[in-house]
């Protein structure tokens, strides 16, 4: 009982520091619990696109079982370094590491179970919240229902068991491995003056350029996905580098500008900045890093979310659009059937090749079959859908090319120009562009198409020439693509209404692609409508994290900073000018990462823009705007948690003046008279 009494003593001391821990824990064990119990919702498996949805759940909660372990590791290191004194001094009494140990068992223990009774109460109504706002987000049916899992409960149960049991080890090996005198003077160990090393803040600008330009740059989305976690790698890196080396550097230069530096706010803030920047800038950047990927989160998720409309119709321009290599009469009959319940309109019919894989190295176009010939770039892959003069002339009633002519739609091209001329195995010909081509409509997609009509004879010979072998006899088989909208009652339900088209359809051509802009809406619902929601979850999560980080920043370094400042007002320094310093500091401080994060934000959004391109999204103002809506709220939380911190840090530094005692008139006579 006698560590179990210090251990819960120790707590109560000790609430400014284990407070915002015990908080942050139980919200890991709520978010935790809230995904968990959507995960294994059954509703789950009905949704569209079910298989994708629980795929991404699981991905989120496994990316936030990483997070709620690494910051663990990071609250828990904050508060091991500010107890160090005090086990020390327990050392010194008398108490033994053992001792010791048990002493910081038992305040893990009751962390713990603080942290997980708070956590699942508050993880209940967390989970039926965010069942709501899901269900509202998804726009499902009433399958989708709350249902709580005991599984659920018992995995976060074991594995915050597992995170507590790992921190236990890492404060016994800390407690193990310094002597007595080490930990009275463990919080104010590390405190020279950091040497500011050129060559880390160089690599660091290195790496910042390398990363910016990769996003820049790049003009392929398929390359982006590929490049994507190669440039947050190089930025990540480059922020640490830069805060840590160039932050230096940078107090450097302001302490030589005397004129500058002798100036009572700046001496404090540059010297006191300058003389533990090593630790400071290290939380810095993990600051920013956080507000970036708040930003970053938010902005993708939330414009993919309210984009879905963009996304529906550059996927499909048409209600329905068949693909059919067999005779399309059977087809034709079943739509024909159609009209008769409902009102089919702008219905429109093509016979051209498969989209065939191609090199673009321009100017020419050399034929490929998989993505493995175009791995040195991506940007030169090209899909080119070969049209033939006579089927052009029956679809627009116009004379086809020239001999050494190719006409070309640009279905989708990124390049700055057509090419004026262009080979195709060995044979030059001339390029004109199509305005407009039946059926087909100018879009972005993640690889680039053109339509050419070519000659029928020439493309029939190129056809065999290119895929001899078996495998790829495919390809010479003409796709016939019909498309149509259709126009059904008000009071109808036109997703039910597609799923009967589709079947009618498929029954006619068991190998036919039967494609509905209607059933894609319902699932593409499902896929942004969970994504967006998860988004916010991070987002919230990360926000979290960035707040407490600032927050036990500020805590230890008043701490450490409470009697300079004790010091600087007994010889004279006021309340006021305490109060413009410690404000000017904070604020110099906790700036740099808005600001870098902000910067982040906006190189990262052509290499964004090019990622949503994959699900579909080419609304580029919808993305600049919901990313500055984005930054103003983000903006607006981070000057509330700034004045919070800045006020707590205000209270730790500052001497509270004794009150002067009153003196009566006829005391202060007494004193005269004596």
């Amino acid at each position: 009982m006698f560590f179990q009494k210090i251990a819960f003593s120790n707590l109560r001391k000790n609430a400014k520091a284990y407070t915002p821990f015990l908080v942050s824990m139980s919200f890991l064990v709520a978010v935790l619990m809230m995904t968990q119990i959507i995960v294994n919702n059954p509703g789950m498996k009905e949704l569209p696109s079910s298989q994708s949805a629980i795929f991404m759940f699981h991905l989120g909660n496994i990316i936030l079982m990483i997070f709620a372990a690494i910051f663990s590791f990071y609250t828990n290191n904050f508060l091991i370094k500010q107890r160090k004194k005090e086990f020390g001094l327990y050392n010194v009494l008398g108490l033994g590491k053992r001792e010791i140990a048990f002493v910081v068992f038992w305040e893990l223990f009751y962390s713990f179970l603080i942290s997980l009774a708070a956590g699942l109460i508050s993880g209940l109504l967390f989970a039926r919240l965010g069942f709501l706002i899901l269900k509202k987000i998804l726009a499902v049916g009433e399958f989708f229902v709350f249902k709580l899992s005991f599984e659920s409960i018992g995995f976060v149960i074991l594995y915050f068991m597992c995170v507590f049991g790992c921190l236990f080890l890492i404060d016994l090996l800390q407690v193990r491995k310094t002597n007595p005198l080490q930990l009275l003077q463990g919080s104010k160990r590390n405190e020279k003056e950091p040497r500011a090393k050129g060559i880390l803040a160089l690599l660091g600008v290195l790496c910042l350029v390398a990363g910016y330009t990769i996003s820049v740059t790049i003009k392929s989305p398929i390359s982006a996905l590929g490049l994507f976690f190669v440039a947050v790698i190089l930025v990540i890196l480059a922020t640490y580098l830069l805060f840590i080396s160039g932050s230096i550097k940078a107090l450097q230069f302001l302490r030589k500008r005397t004129t500058y530096y002798y100036q009572t706010n700046h001496f404090i803030n540059v010297s006191t900045m300058l003389y533990r920047m090593k630790q400071n800038a290290a939380g810095l950047a993990s600051i920013c890093i956080l507000s970036t990927m708040v930003l970053v989160t938010v902005a993708t998720t939330a414009s993919l979310y309210f984009g879905q409309k963009n996304v529906i119709e550059t996927r499909f321009p048409y209600d329905v659009q068949i693909e059919s290599a067999a005779d399309s009469q059977q087809i034709n009959t079943v739509i024909d059937g159609l009209e008769e319940k409902l009102t089919i309109k702008e219905r429109q019919q093509v016979t051209t090749t498969r989209p065939l894989l191609f090199t673009f190295e321009e100017p020419n176009f050399v034929p490929s079959t998989t993505f493995e010939e175009n791995s040195g770039s991506l940007d030169k892959a090209v899909y080119l859908i070969f049209l033939t003069s006579s089927e052009y002339h029956e679809i627009t009633g116009k004379t086809g090319p020239a001999d050494d002519e190719l006409f070309v739609f640009p279905a989708t091209w990124t390049q700055q120009a057509l090419p004026e001329k262009t080979t195709i195995d060995d044979r030059q010909f001339r390029l004109r562009e199509l305005k407009e081509l039946p059926t087909f409509t100018k879009t972005e997609n993640p690889v680039q198409h053109l339509v050419l009509v070519v000659d029928d004879q020439w493309l029939t010979e190129k056809l065999s020439s290119w895929y001899q072998k078996e495998d790829f006899q495919l390809y010479q088989q003409p796709m016939t693509t019909t498309v149509f909208n259709f126009q059904a009652a008000e009071a109808s339900d036109r997703e039910a209404i597609a799923k009967e088209i589709r079947s009618e359809l498929l029954a006619a051509d068991a190998h036919a692609s039967v494609q509905s802009k209607d059933l894609f809406e319902g699932e593409t619902k499902t896929f942004t409508g969970g994504f967006f929601f998860l988004g916010l979850i991070f987002g919230v999560v990360f926000i979290l994290a960035a707040a407490l980080i600032i927050y036990y920043k500020q805590v230890s370094e008043g701490m450490e900073d409470k009697e300079r400042f004790e010091i600087l007002q007994k010889v004279g320094l006021s309340h006021k000018e305490v109060k413009q310093v410690i404000q000017q500091q904070v604020l110099m401080i906790f700036s740099f990462p808005l600001a870098a994060a902000i910067i982040h934000l906006a190189f990262a959004l052509p290499m964004i823009r090019k990622l949503l391109l994959l699900f579909g999204l080419t609304d580029r103002n919808l993305l600049i705007t919901v990313s500055i809506i984005s930054v103003l709220l983000f903006t607006m939380i981070y000057l509330m948690v700034y004045f919070i911190t800045a006020r707590v840090y205000y209270r730790l530094v500052e001497r509270k003046q004794k009150p002067l005692k009153k003196v009566s008139r006829t005391s202060r006579h007494r004193q005269d008279l004596q």
